[in-house]
């Protein structure tokens, strides 16, 4: 039996012990990501795991003075779209909460753990707002100022370098989000007394920022590739045919106590 899409879909996604029911809040906007934002976000992903992959991103900083780049990265994992992990995503941002689900709630029967990265804006809201998927990921990549050199070999937890971390783990190599933009209580009463809230969640399998372990293996470009995967010369990411399961992305144990969302 599934553990979500179809006995969860009835109830929003979790079968009733994630906190998914109704919650009341006033959505004005739902993701449901078309063929543009499902494109934006594959790409602005894989540009930064092409660049790391091919060492082209600075370790401290994005300015002239921070020289040191991060290592290059030999089995870097394109990612692709997952409508599962899109699905669990938008049912996690219909319920308007700003704060990751249960480890539970975004499991699914191919992926064990699954991590998940969130943003919010707050604004005002016109009828020809869309989401900012470039933007909501470009946020998530500046997390990279923070993140001290010896976590890439030896990953600690820390919530201000978590999403880029996420972002760039190798063997990560599914990807599939969800928005909802939502209205709240302005501060101070705002215009007319309303303000808007709009939520960025994505998915992410398997999951990353696993405790002691590294971030990426170093190594040439695409030099340590799964067997079942091609180079992707270019960008140097390890590509592999739809619908398949590369072998020697998922790890074969990982100690639930050792990973973080």
């Amino acid at each position: 039996m599934s553990t979500h899409a179809g006995a969860a879909a009835a109830d929003g996604g979790c079968g009733g012990s994630c906190g998914r029911g109704v919650t009341g809040c006033v959505k004005v906007k739902r993701g449901l990501m078309n063929a543009d934002d499902k494109r934006v976000i594959l790409e602005a992903h894989n540009e930064m795991r092409s660049r790391v992959a091919r060492g082209q991103v600075r370790m401290i900083g994005d300015d002239d003075d921070a020289t040191t780049l991060m290592p290059t990265a030999g089995a870097m994992a394109k990612m692709v779209w997952d409508e599962e992990l899109a699905y669990l995503a938008q049912s996690w941002a219909d319920q308007c909460n700003f704060t990751t689900d249960c480890d539970q709630c975004r499991r699914t029967d191919r992926l064990r753990f699954v991590g998940q990265n969130l943003l919010r804006f707050r604004g005002l809201q016109s009828a020809s707002f869309v989401p900012r998927w470039s933007l909501a990921v470009g946020n998530w990549v500046s997390s990279r100022r923070d993140l001290p050199p010896g976590v890439l070999s030896n990953y600690t937890h820390d919530d201000t370098w978590a999403s880029f971390t996420q972002m760039i783990w190798d063997f990560t190599y599914l990807v599939g989000c969800g928005f909802a933009s939502y209205e709240e209580p302005a501060a101070g009463g705002g215009l007319l007394g309303r303000a808007f809230t709009h939520l960025y969640i994505c998915n992410y399998g398997p999951a990353g920022n696993v405790l002691g372990t590294p971030v990426y293996e170093v190594g040439d470009p695409c030099s340590k590739c799964p067997p079942s995967t091609s180079c992707d010369k270019v960008r140097g990411l390890c590509d592999y045919e739809e619908d398949e399961t590369p072998a020697g992305f998922i790890p074969s144990a990982i100690d639930n106590d050792h990973h973080q969302g």
